[in-house]
């Protein structure tokens, strides 16, 4: 939706008023409050406790070397430039923030470094620095920069944007470090045409930004209390071992953008022993946070600890010797996936060295395949479709049973089921079209039904069909133009590898919306 001026000023009149006040107070020079009044704002959409006190100190040491440079030699410039910053109307006139002396140590630092080891080491410093830094800035140059405090929470950010219409600059890709640094300044351009737009003051845009913003998208909403069966397993990596940690609730640690609430989540530590020793589950969506260390992230719950295993016990075992985690040392985990199979083989390594808990998440397939004898295509459909479908993660409201579409004037055909159906003034579409078959006991009798499922593939624009028969599942995709089909007899579908591959194909992926896009070079 777009802004409203209206419900704006209704936020003015109640709580907002205070709130714009606090940000007015620090821009002021009156500090006392400011930091316990960021904490709670951050905390009113950040689940991770550690995250929040890491902003807060961050914020006091900002506010004390304000302090110390408003006291020292530099205090008449430094006021100077603060008291005569370029006016935010003039902001949309820049291509960039070079005009500002005081920022260029950001950008320059990184493109004087031509190793890329010594480039990475210092956008590694600039990043852990920023909330620090960005205070410092929004200070002194307030009509320019505003304090980031979404650090590892860009999906907070990127929703805000969404729900008021801001677009915001193409995410730079992982190995882009200079863009990223930039990405901070390109960040402070969009919302400050946004504030000049709508005639809002810096501690009103901030106010909207922390505050106004954030609760209007649900606050911590994005995080899920409630857990669904796994569907994939992902492996990430950590530091130093806290054991504190897994007494948590939430944690935002690196992770896929492919990953769902619900996903495994194996923890693997590169200190002070190479090991395995925790599963997460996924509570929020994977996203990604071009403004962050690693720029996949996502918020992890419910830990659980494992009787370790070390990376030598991997090296050594005949499952994961050859797996290319393994290969690679364990060096390159953000998010890798792992095969079910896999995941299971290392809870049985665990089960040997010693017991593990009762609630550790398995990865079994619960297709609910009826024994009963199945007499009509109806019968397939409650007994075999609509609990497959289940277990790839849709739900009954994510499907229409016979829904209507216009063939020509006056004329309907009748798909048995639809994912995701959208009916437009002069055309249908859905998803992923579905088809009931009583029985396809052979390759010609498949050649007659996948005709049909074929046609309303077409019809709809759908990314794939699949005709679900007592004897299996078939699916063609719109890859190769509906021309290959893979078929699946219910007894293979048991098998958990397979179930995840065809999961990754039909499954409801629930793909966050914040993607990364016209990105100049890959990851």
């Amino acid at each position: 939706m777009a802004f409203n001026k209206y419900q704006w000023e209704l936020y003015l009149k109640s709580n907002g008023k205070e709130t714009v006040q606090h940000f007015q107070d620090f821009l002021d020079g009156k500090f006392e409050g400011y930091p316990e009044f960021i904490k709670k704002l951050v905390s009113g959409y950040c689940p991770d406790p550690d995250l929040v006190l890491y902003i807060y100190n961050s914020v006091l040491d900002a506010i004390d070397k304000i302090k110390e440079i408003c006291s020292g030699p530099d205090a008449e410039v430094m006021m100077s430039l603060k008291n005569n910053t370029i006016d935010k109307k003039e902001i949309a006139t820049f291509a960039d923030y070079s005009f500002d002396p005081y920022a260029s140590e950001w950008v320059e630092t990184i493109k004087s470094i031509d190793n890329r080891r010594q480039r990475l080491d210092a956008f590694y410093k600039f990043i852990p620095e920023m909330i620090y830094t960005t205070q410092l800035k929004a200070f002194f140059m307030p009509n320019i920069y505003f304090p980031y405090y979404f650090q590892e929470l860009f999906i907070v950010l990127n929703s805000v944007a969404d729900m008021f219409d801001i677009e915001l600059p193409p995410i730079p890709g992982k190995t882009q470090q200079l863009e990223r640094i930039e990405y901070y300044c390109s960040l402070c351009k969009t919302f400050y045409e946004f504030a000049n737009n709508h005639n809002l003051s810096c501690a009103e845009l901030w106010a909207f930004l922390y505050d106004y913003g954030p609760s209007c998208v649900g606050g911590a909403e994005w995080i899920s209390e409630e857990i669904p069966e796994p569907r994939n397993i992902f492996v990430f990596g950590y530091g130093p071992v806290y054991p504190e940690k897994v007494q948590d609730n939430k944690w935002i640690c690196q992770g896929s953008p492919d990953m769902q609430i619900g996903d495994i989540g194996l923890l693997y530590h590169w200190a002070p022993d190479k090991c395995y020793t925790s599963i997460w589950r996924a509570i929020s969506p994977g996203y990604y946070d071009p403004l962050a260390t690693h720029d996949r992230n996502v918020c992890y719950g419910k830990p659980i600890e494992i009787p370790h295993i070390t990376y030598n016990e991997l090296r050594n075992d005949p499952v994961f010797k050859d797996t290319s985690l393994v290969q690679q040392n364990m060096i390159r985990m953000d998010g890798a996936p792992m095969l079910p199979s896999e995941y299971m083989h290392l809870l049985e390594m665990a089960k040997k060295k010693g017991p593990i808990p009762e609630n550790v998440p398995l990865f079994e397939l619960k297709t609910n395949i009826s024994s009963t004898e199945l007499l009509v295509e109806r019968d397939v459909e409650e007994q075999l479709l609509e609990p497959f479908l289940l277990r790839l993660g849709w739900k009954p409201e994510n499907w229409c049973r016979q829904m209507p579409v216009r063939i020509g004037r006056g004329i309907s055909k009748y798909p048995d089921y639809v994912i995701h159906p959208v009916y437009t003034k002069n055309h249908e579409r859905g998803e992923i079209v579905l088809e009931a078959k009583l029985s396809i006991p052979n390759n010609k009798q498949l050649e007659v039904d996948r005709g049909q499922a074929h046609s309303y593939a077409k019809l709809l624009t759908a990314n794939a069909y699949v005709l679900v028969a007592k004897e299996g599942i078939w699916i063609a995709t719109k890859d190769d133009d509906f021309e290959s089909i893979a078929g699946y007899l219910w007894k293979e579908l048991e098998d958990t590898d397979t179930f995840s591959k065809i999961s990754k194909i039909i499954g409801n992926q629930q793909k966050n919306k914040q993607k990364r896009k016209n990105s100049t070079t890959g990851d």
